[in-house]
Protein backbone atom coordinates (compact mmCIF):
# COMPACT_ATOMS: atom_id res chain seq x y z
CA UNK A 1 0.00 0.00 0.00
CA UNK A 2 2.65 2.46 0.84
CA UNK A 3 4.52 1.36 -2.58
CA UNK A 4 1.03 2.37 -4.13
CA UNK A 5 1.02 5.69 -2.52
CA UNK A 6 4.33 6.39 -4.21
CA UNK A 7 6.15 6.48 -0.37
CA UNK A 8 9.33 5.16 0.09
CA UNK A 9 9.98 2.87 3.44
CA UNK A 10 12.60 1.00 5.34
CA UNK A 11 10.10 -2.18 7.15
CA UNK A 12 12.02 -3.74 10.42
CA UNK A 13 11.59 -7.56 10.40
CA UNK A 14 10.70 -8.99 13.98
CA UNK A 15 9.55 -12.34 15.12
CA UNK A 16 5.99 -12.96 15.71
CA UNK A 17 2.53 -12.23 13.68
CA UNK A 18 1.40 -9.03 12.99
CA UNK A 19 -1.17 -8.17 15.27
CA UNK A 20 -4.54 -6.82 14.32
CA UNK A 21 -7.22 -4.96 15.79
CA UNK A 22 -11.33 -4.81 15.39
CA UNK A 23 -13.39 -2.27 15.05
CA UNK A 24 -17.39 -3.09 15.41
CA UNK A 25 -19.81 -0.90 14.81
CA UNK A 26 -23.68 -1.62 16.56
CA UNK A 27 -25.95 -0.54 13.78
CA UNK A 28 -28.72 -0.27 16.31
CA UNK A 29 -27.90 2.89 17.90
CA UNK A 30 -24.43 3.68 16.38
CA UNK A 31 -22.14 2.94 19.10
CA UNK A 32 -18.27 2.08 17.67
CA UNK A 33 -16.62 -0.96 19.42
CA UNK A 34 -12.66 -1.52 19.72
CA UNK A 35 -10.78 -4.63 20.54
CA UNK A 36 -7.03 -3.87 20.99
CA UNK A 37 -5.06 -6.87 20.60
CA UNK A 38 -1.72 -7.52 22.28
CA UNK A 39 1.31 -7.61 19.57
CA UNK A 40 4.21 -9.85 19.67
CA UNK A 41 6.73 -9.45 22.09
CA UNK A 42 9.69 -7.25 20.89
CA UNK A 43 13.04 -7.59 22.97
CA UNK A 44 16.05 -5.02 23.17
CA UNK A 45 17.49 -5.69 19.74
CA UNK A 46 14.90 -4.01 17.79
CA UNK A 47 15.22 -1.08 20.02
CA UNK A 48 18.80 -1.03 18.74
CA UNK A 49 18.17 -1.45 15.53
CA UNK A 50 15.25 1.09 15.53
CA UNK A 51 17.53 4.21 16.59
CA UNK A 52 20.50 2.98 14.28
CA UNK A 53 18.09 2.80 11.09
CA UNK A 54 16.66 6.32 12.61
CA UNK A 55 20.27 7.76 12.76
CA UNK A 56 21.11 6.51 9.46
CA UNK A 57 18.48 9.18 7.83
CA UNK A 58 19.83 12.04 6.39
CA UNK A 59 17.88 15.52 6.49
CA UNK A 60 15.27 14.05 8.66
CA UNK A 61 12.78 17.18 10.12
CA UNK A 62 10.14 15.53 11.60
CA UNK A 63 10.08 11.83 14.03
CA UNK A 64 6.46 10.88 14.59
CA UNK A 65 5.77 8.18 17.44
CA UNK A 66 2.51 6.59 17.46
CA UNK A 67 0.57 3.99 19.23
CA UNK A 68 1.07 1.87 21.91
CA UNK A 69 4.80 0.38 22.56
CA UNK A 70 4.84 -3.24 21.62
CA UNK A 71 5.45 -5.73 24.62
CA UNK A 72 8.54 -6.15 25.49
CA UNK A 73 10.10 -2.89 24.64
CA UNK A 74 11.78 -0.23 27.16
CA UNK A 75 10.19 3.04 27.18
CA UNK A 76 13.98 4.33 27.29
CA UNK A 77 13.23 4.79 23.73
CA UNK A 78 11.70 7.81 24.24
CA UNK A 79 15.49 8.97 25.65
CA UNK A 80 16.91 7.42 22.74
CA UNK A 81 14.48 9.09 20.02
CA UNK A 82 14.98 12.60 22.16
CA UNK A 83 18.68 12.41 22.05
CA UNK A 84 18.27 12.06 18.29
CA UNK A 85 16.20 14.65 17.49
CA UNK A 86 18.11 17.15 19.75
CA UNK A 87 21.48 16.08 18.26
CA UNK A 88 19.90 16.83 14.47
CA UNK A 89 17.09 19.31 14.92
CA UNK A 90 14.36 17.24 14.45
CA UNK A 91 11.13 17.89 16.06
CA UNK A 92 9.78 15.31 17.61
CA UNK A 93 5.94 14.43 17.77
CA UNK A 94 4.26 11.59 20.19
CA UNK A 95 0.90 10.14 20.02
CA UNK A 96 0.95 7.57 22.42
CA UNK A 97 -0.33 6.98 25.88
CA UNK A 98 -0.06 5.68 29.76
CA UNK A 99 3.37 5.34 31.17
CA UNK A 100 4.81 5.37 27.45
CA UNK A 101 3.40 9.24 27.37
CA UNK A 102 4.70 10.37 30.77
CA UNK A 103 8.03 9.27 29.75
CA UNK A 104 8.20 11.13 26.34
CA UNK A 105 7.39 14.70 28.02
CA UNK A 106 9.78 13.85 30.54
CA UNK A 107 12.78 13.08 28.05
CA UNK A 108 11.78 16.04 25.87
CA UNK A 109 9.40 16.19 22.99
CA UNK A 110 8.49 18.97 20.13
CA UNK A 111 4.04 17.86 20.58
CA UNK A 112 2.17 15.71 22.26
CA UNK A 113 -1.32 15.24 21.30
CA UNK A 114 -2.92 14.01 24.23
CA UNK A 115 -6.67 12.78 24.83
CA UNK A 116 -8.64 14.53 27.85
CA UNK A 117 -8.46 11.17 29.59
CA UNK A 118 -4.20 11.29 28.73
CA UNK A 119 -4.25 14.75 30.04
CA UNK A 120 -6.24 13.75 33.38
CA UNK A 121 -3.72 10.82 33.82
CA UNK A 122 -0.62 12.95 32.75
CA UNK A 123 -2.30 15.48 35.74
CA UNK A 124 -2.53 12.99 38.16
CA UNK A 125 -6.21 13.05 38.24
CA UNK A 126 -9.31 10.37 38.09
CA UNK A 127 -11.74 9.97 34.82
CA UNK A 128 -14.78 11.26 36.57
CA UNK A 129 -12.47 14.67 37.83
CA UNK A 130 -13.30 15.62 33.83
CA UNK A 131 -15.19 18.60 34.90
CA UNK A 132 -11.75 20.28 35.66
CA UNK A 133 -10.45 23.52 33.73
CA UNK A 134 -8.51 21.93 30.86
CA UNK A 135 -6.67 25.27 30.35
CA UNK A 136 -5.26 25.52 33.44
CA UNK A 137 -4.35 21.82 33.20
CA UNK A 138 -2.60 22.28 29.94
CA UNK A 139 -0.34 25.23 31.06
CA UNK A 140 0.42 23.62 34.20
CA UNK A 141 1.59 20.64 31.99
CA UNK A 142 3.44 22.57 29.53
CA UNK A 143 5.24 24.57 32.71
CA UNK A 144 6.58 21.14 34.29
CA UNK A 145 7.36 18.73 31.27
CA UNK A 146 9.66 19.13 28.35
CA UNK A 147 7.24 19.94 25.67
CA UNK A 148 6.64 22.80 23.68
CA UNK A 149 3.44 22.18 22.01
CA UNK A 150 0.10 20.24 23.29
CA UNK A 151 -2.78 19.66 20.85
CA UNK A 152 -5.35 18.52 23.17
CA UNK A 153 -8.01 15.99 21.22
CA UNK A 154 -11.47 16.56 22.37
CA UNK A 155 -13.43 14.26 19.69
CA UNK A 156 -16.29 16.69 17.80
CA UNK A 157 -15.20 19.63 19.80
CA UNK A 158 -11.97 20.31 18.24
CA UNK A 159 -8.81 20.38 19.57
CA UNK A 160 -7.05 22.43 22.46
CA UNK A 161 -3.75 24.29 21.17
CA UNK A 162 -1.30 25.01 23.45
CA UNK A 163 2.27 26.86 23.60
CA UNK A 164 4.40 28.74 26.11
CA UNK A 165 3.12 31.56 24.57
CA UNK A 166 -0.69 30.77 23.45
CA UNK A 167 -3.92 28.93 23.97
CA UNK A 168 -6.46 28.38 21.05
CA UNK A 169 -9.46 26.44 20.89
CA UNK A 170 -10.08 24.88 16.79
CA UNK A 171 -13.25 23.64 16.36
CA UNK A 172 -14.10 22.10 13.30
CA UNK A 173 -17.76 22.56 11.72
CA UNK A 174 -19.99 19.72 12.91
CA UNK A 175 -20.66 16.63 10.51
CA UNK A 176 -22.37 13.61 11.05
CA UNK A 177 -19.50 10.99 11.57
CA UNK A 178 -19.74 7.09 10.35
CA UNK A 179 -16.40 6.07 11.77
CA UNK A 180 -13.66 7.52 14.40
CA UNK A 181 -11.16 4.59 13.37
CA UNK A 182 -8.28 6.85 12.07
CA UNK A 183 -9.37 10.14 12.97
CA UNK A 184 -6.57 10.81 15.68
CA UNK A 185 -4.06 9.69 13.56
CA UNK A 186 -5.41 11.41 10.69
CA UNK A 187 -5.39 14.75 12.89
CA UNK A 188 -1.38 13.97 13.85
CA UNK A 189 -0.95 13.59 10.10
CA UNK A 190 -2.47 16.66 8.95
CA UNK A 191 -0.42 18.54 11.56
CA UNK A 192 3.13 17.28 10.03
CA UNK A 193 2.10 17.68 6.44
CA UNK A 194 0.91 21.33 7.18
CA UNK A 195 4.00 22.26 9.01
CA UNK A 196 6.38 20.65 6.76
CA UNK A 197 4.56 22.69 4.23
CA UNK A 198 5.62 25.86 5.83
CA UNK A 199 2.36 26.60 7.73
CA UNK A 200 2.09 28.18 10.92
CA UNK A 201 1.54 26.00 14.09
CA UNK A 202 -2.13 27.17 14.41
CA UNK A 203 -3.19 27.07 10.98
CA UNK A 204 -1.43 23.75 10.84
CA UNK A 205 -3.47 22.12 13.61
CA UNK A 206 -6.81 23.39 11.94
CA UNK A 207 -5.83 21.30 9.27
CA UNK A 208 -4.68 18.33 10.84
CA UNK A 209 -8.87 18.77 12.95
CA UNK A 210 -10.04 18.91 9.09
CA UNK A 211 -8.13 16.30 8.09
CA UNK A 212 -8.92 14.15 11.20
CA UNK A 213 -12.96 15.47 10.91
CA UNK A 214 -12.84 14.32 7.54
CA UNK A 215 -11.81 10.58 8.46
CA UNK A 216 -15.36 10.56 10.49
CA UNK A 217 -17.08 10.56 6.94
CA UNK A 218 -16.13 7.34 5.82
CA UNK A 219 -16.94 4.00 7.00
CA UNK A 220 -14.91 1.09 8.46
CA UNK A 221 -10.86 2.21 7.78
CA UNK A 222 -10.78 4.19 5.36
CA UNK A 223 -9.14 7.42 5.61
CA UNK A 224 -9.71 11.36 4.53
CA UNK A 225 -10.59 12.29 1.52
CA UNK A 226 -8.20 15.37 0.31
CA UNK A 227 -11.46 17.55 -0.91
CA UNK A 228 -13.16 16.68 2.02
CA UNK A 229 -10.05 18.16 4.47
CA UNK A 230 -9.93 21.27 1.96
CA UNK A 231 -13.40 22.17 2.38
CA UNK A 232 -13.72 21.77 5.97
CA UNK A 233 -10.06 23.69 6.44
CA UNK A 234 -11.63 26.77 4.64
CA UNK A 235 -14.16 26.52 6.65
CA UNK A 236 -12.14 26.51 10.06
CA UNK A 237 -9.60 29.14 8.95
CA UNK A 238 -12.58 32.09 9.55
CA UNK A 239 -12.99 31.49 13.37
CA UNK A 240 -9.86 30.35 14.95
CA UNK A 241 -10.52 31.26 19.01
CA UNK A 242 -8.27 33.19 21.11
CA UNK A 243 -8.81 31.56 24.39
CA UNK A 244 -5.91 32.65 26.97
CA UNK A 245 -7.92 34.27 29.22
CA UNK A 246 -10.97 32.14 28.83
CA UNK A 247 -11.94 28.97 31.02
CA UNK A 248 -13.05 25.99 28.99
CA UNK A 249 -13.73 22.97 30.19
CA UNK A 250 -15.90 19.71 28.47
CA UNK A 251 -19.15 21.08 30.63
Amino acid sequence: MLDEEGIQSIVMEIKGNTRENLAVVDNSNGKQYRFIMPGPLVDDSALINLTKIISSQKDLRYIVVSGSLPPGMSIQVFDELAKIAERNAIRLIVDTSGQALKKAISSGVYMIKPSVRELLFLSGLKEDEINVEMVGLVKNLLRWSYCQVIVLSMGPAGALLATKDMVRMIRPPSVSPVSTVGAGDSLVAGIVWSLSQGRDLEEAVAYGCAAGTATTLKPGTSLCQLEDVETLFNKMKEDLTLVDDQKYSLL
